[in-house]
Order: C-alpha cells, then structure tokens, then sequence
C-alpha cells in the first residue's frame, strides 16, 4: 500500500498503531474526520517513506511528536484544526 486517501469519511477513534506496518506508505491522508488522541510515536517510526501526512481538521490533541523531524522523506505535514499543545519541536523545523 503506497497511499490511503480517507479524508471526510467520518472516521473516528485513534490512530491504529499497525499503520506503522505499512512501511512502503508514501502518503497519509486522514484529514477532515474525528480521529483522536495523540500521534503514536511508534506509528512515525514505522513510515519511513512518508512524503505526505495530512491530519488536519481532527480532533487530535498532545504535543506534536520530535520524530516527524526524523522522517527524513517527509515533504508535506498539514496538522491545523487539532487540539495540539505546546511549542513545534525544533527536530520538525
């Protein structure tokens, strides 16, 4: 699987952390649902060929996680409309 493209489809709950199994993801569009909770580290981790990760217009919260800064393929990251708390971290700049 290289794309999941489910924005606007009433999706609620948590992100499931088996997404980070999907290690050939390129992108990541999630936005426009009710998804909660933080983002798992683990899940990061695992999307070492990320390029797109849209989460916008959620109802996440936390901080947002230093290892978005290691996703070194990582292009395009929208997170507006959530709840997250705290400074961005200097690994994500």
């Amino acid at each position: 699987v290289e794309r999941i493209r489910l924005s606007f489809n009433g999706l609620d709950g948590l992100l499931p952390r088996e997404l980070s199994l999907l290690t050939d993801l390129q992108e990541l569009d999630l936005h426009g649902n009710d998804i909660q909770g933080v983002i798992p580290h683990l899940v990061l981790v695992g999307l070492k060929s990320l390029n797109i990760l849209k989460l916008h217009m959620n109802s996440m919260f936390g901080v947002i996680p230093k290892e978005i800064g290691k996703m070194t393929h990582l292009k395009e990251l929208v997170l507006f409309g959530n709840y997250f708390a705290g400074k961005i971290p200097p690994e994500v700049g």
